[in-house]
């Protein structure tokens, strides 16, 4: 049983401010005993995803294919 945690900061599209985005630090969590992960995204939102959701999601973005998207590696 473990508790996985990754953080990252960002600058988001939104102007949090009137000069810009200043950052948020985002946080991505994994509970091993649940097999579940949280994501807090620094702004008051956090969406919660079992193992297939997640997996579906990530599966949806790179079938994006687009220059204009999010690539995954």
């Amino acid at each position: 049983m473990a508790t996985i945690v990754s953080k990252l900061e960002y600058k988001c599209s939104d102007d949090c401010l009137q000069k810009g985005c200043p950052s948020h630090n985002a946080t991505l969590t994994y509970q091993s005993c649940s097999d579940a992960y949280t994501f807090d995204n620094g702004k008051g939102d956090i969406k919660e995803f079992e193992r297939g959701e997640l997996e579906a999601f990530i599966q949806l973005i790179k079938g994006l294919d687009r220059a204009d998207s999010i690539k995954l590696i």
